[in-house]
């Protein structure tokens, strides 16, 4: 049961830092409608679901109780407060 949830978590690590790329290079479709109003939320959605689902399989394949994927949260949290300090900076130079 373990290998199956390491092997399920391992695929959708593999799905989300493909959307993430994927994101990039629409990112790079300016102006494009059709990018921007379909594709777009599509892969945003996508990987947002395989982020929680390799959190969720990681938590059952370590044996831990459910209440550990609020540290995926946090950790979310954590990425927004550290990036937010980084463009702080570089937007305004003292």
């Amino acid at each position: 049961m373990i290998q199956s949830y390491k092997r399920k978590s391992k695929i959708a690590a593999v799905v989300f830092v493909a959307g993430v790329a994927g994101s990039f290079v629409l990112a790079g479709y300016d102006g494009n409608k059709l990018v921007d109003d379909v594709y777009g939320p599509l892969l945003v959605g996508a990987w947002m679901a395989a982020y929680w689902l390799a959190i969720w399989w990681y938590i059952q394949a370590k044996g831990r109780e459910r209440t550990w994927i609020l540290a995926g949260f946090l950790n979310l949290i954590g990425l927004i407060i550290l990036l937010s300090k980084i463009t702080r900076k570089t937007a305004c130079p003292a």
